[in-house]
């Protein structure tokens, strides 16, 4: 195929100034992927804890929280956030 070229064939003429810009680039890039995930990590569990603390909250007051998707063909009890992410069946 023309025009499809390695990455290595591309960046090898290049200075090595602009490697070394390239390389703090790319743990940069690196370091706000991780910081990303880990926020994404403590939104979830954060998420968690609300729903759990509002479902033991409505138990103590003698009520159920349902929390339900509702799709044309069918409906989803969800019962804990985590377990979705994990469910391939939906």
């Amino acid at each position: 195929m023309t025009g499809h070229h390695q990455f290595k064939e591309l960046t090898k003429n290049f200075s090595p100034e602009r490697k070394a810009r390239r390389e703090e680039q790319k743990i940069k890039l690196e370091r706000e992927v991780t910081l990303y995930e880990l926020h994404q990590q403590f939104l979830e569990k954060q998420t968690e804890l609300y729903v759990n603390h509002l479902r033991e909250v409505i138990s103590a007051m003698g009520g159920e929280l349902i929390i339900k998707a509702s799709f044309p063909d069918r409906e989803v009890v969800i019962n804990s956030f985590s377990d979705l992410l994990e469910n391939d069946s939906i």
